[in-house]
């Protein structure tokens, strides 16, 4: 429904000595009514919104899918009436509002961005008005442009900056020199490592922020298409625990993503080491529990739209200085509609050992798919333990059946990391355990939600169903046909299959 507020306001403007009335449109980007259908001369300025702020430069972007919108808005509404003004409404209400006066109240930002004298906040409605003479600029390279700040009575001159964008980001556009500078030309003292993307390297920018720099490879498989998938995510990401992309540098025919930098690596790189995992006590352990689960919360249900991440495991989890967990790695991850639940593919991507059944057999995926694959993550956080290792008295069970088994025997206790000791959280491992259960299971349809997880590791009375044996226990469909023959692994940590699935 198009959704438009005439807002009529007496105020008194010391333009040409005399009174002025204000009949005021609101106009939202993406409603189904076009600006066209709009009789313009009824007003003497419509606003349309809205802009943000990028929080890493305080520069003002447009969305991707608002582009078009925005960029012949002026140009229709000025046909019928060419004295109306045409404002851009920049979002400012919570939790956005703190960045929004952090740029206003920093001199350097508000010179290169915004007059902050000309700029004060609407309370009742949480956003600031501008209007931008002209159309709005669709350009590659940044440019700024006159403007006027709509304070429902109160016009000075300022400036707007529109950030420097490609089409598929609102990031921040860095040159092939700022990117060299920062890591020191790409020097080996500055690799942090390297993926099926390419080298990731630290570095830091000439205003001391610290930067982690992924480098696509002239080889890389991955490649264009994931860089081009994970940076029209991200745009529309915003949430403490996923990992920020500060900008994108494609100079000199490279391709390469700017991150914020997480001190602490990835969490592998504790669980799985000897020394380092005497780091993650138990209340650590819970923190970083708690914040893949609201990061995952907010991706399947809080997001504008559905994200199926598809490759979630221990070294897409960075840690920042507070041993803080952010997810990372949007590269194949896939987008859902809010009343879509499954989809399925022919090509099969992802994790050994984080993979659920269903996606391996037939290319369905689902919201569930991260469910199992936060389930394997956590069994992982308890234990320590890989999934690429078998376990048992006989050394014959994968760390789904190992930990299904002690569950069932009632010897939860002896699946936890040797190295906790913490015999006051004996019930909270052992609920984490069950939970972590319930998301593994064969079926996904017996999985629960990221809703139910998140309360069920809340609510600490709250009875849980017992789990079904979990996927891959007996390497075997419940026809009786063999499935691990299937699977081709085309590395250590990616497992690939392109070939159709046998029924």
């Amino acid at each position: 429904m198009f959704k438009i507020s005439i807002l009529v306001l007496l105020s008194f403007l010391n333009l040409a000595n005399s009174q002025n009335l204000i009949r005021s449109g609101y106009v939202y980007a993406g409603n189904e009514f076009p600006v066209s259908g709009i009789d313009s001369r009824l007003f003497t300025h419509l606003v349309c919104a809205f802009a943000y702020i990028n929080s890493s430069n305080y520069e003002i972007y447009i969305e991707p899918s608002d582009e078009t919108f925005m960029a012949t808005f002026t140009e229709i509404v000025t046909s019928k009436n060419p004295s109306a003004k045409t404002l851009l409404s920049i979002w400012a209400g919570k939790p956005h509002s703190s960045m929004f006066f952090d740029m206003t109240n920093s001199s350097i930002n508000a010179k290169r961005h915004l007059n902050p004298e000309s700029m004060l906040s609407e309370n009742s409605n949480d956003f600031i008005h501008s209007s931008r003479r002209g159309e709005q600029s669709r350009k590659q390279a940044t440019t700024t442009g006159d403007c006027t700040v709509d304070n429902y009575g109160s016009h000075d001159p300022g400036k707007v900056a529109w950030s420097k964008r490609k089409k598929h980001t609102n990031q921040q556009g860095f040159t092939f020199a700022q990117i060299a500078a920062a890591t020191d030309n790409f020097s080996s003292e500055n690799k942090l490592g390297e993926g099926g993307f390419g080298p990731v390297y630290k570095g830091e920018l000439q205003n001391g922020l610290q930067i982690a720099v992924k480098r696509l490879s002239k080889g890389s498989k991955q490649g264009i298409e994931e860089l081009k998938n994970e940076l029209a995510l991200t745009a529309r990401l915003q949430h403490v625990n996923l990992l920020k992309v500060l900008g994108i540098c494609t100079e000199k025919e490279e391709q390469m993503l700017i991150y914020e930098y997480m001190p602490n690596g990835s969490l592998d790189k504790y669980l799985f080491d000897p020394v380092k995992r005497l780091c993650l006590d138990w209340q650590k352990r819970i923190q970083i529990i708690e914040g893949i689960t609201q990061g995952l919360l907010y991706l399947q249900e809080y997001s504008v739209v559905t994200i199926i991440h598809r490759d979630l495991k221990a070294s897409n989890i960075l840690l920042d200085k507070e041993m803080k967990p952010k997810i990372s790695d949007f590269g194949i991850a896939k987008v859902f509609e809010k009343d879509e639940y499954a989809a399925s593919t022919r090509r099969i991507i992802g994790t050994y050992g984080y993979i659920p059944p269903e996606y391996v057999k037939g290319g369905i995926y689902s919201r569930k798919y991260d469910v199992y694959s936060f389930g394997v993550l956590l069994l992982q956080i308890i234990s320590g333990k890989k999934t690429s290792s078998l376990y048992g008295l006989q050394k014959n069970v994968n760390l789904l059946e190992h930990a299904y088994e002690l569950w069932k025997n009632d010897r939860s206790m002896d699946f936890m990391d040797p190295t906790l000791d913490d015999s006051s959280s004996t019930c909270k491992m052992k609920r984490c355990i069950q939970v972590a259960l319930l998301c593994v299971q064969e079926r996904w349809e017996d999985r629960p939600s990221m809703l139910e997880v998140s309360s069920m590791l809340k609510n600490e009375t709250e009875n849980l169903p017992a789990p079904n044996m979990p996927a891959f226990s007996t390497c075997e469909r419940s026809e009786g046909e063999k499935i691990c023959d299937l699977m081709e692994v085309c590395s250590a940590s990616m497992l690939t299959i392109t070939q159709e699935m046998p029924r």
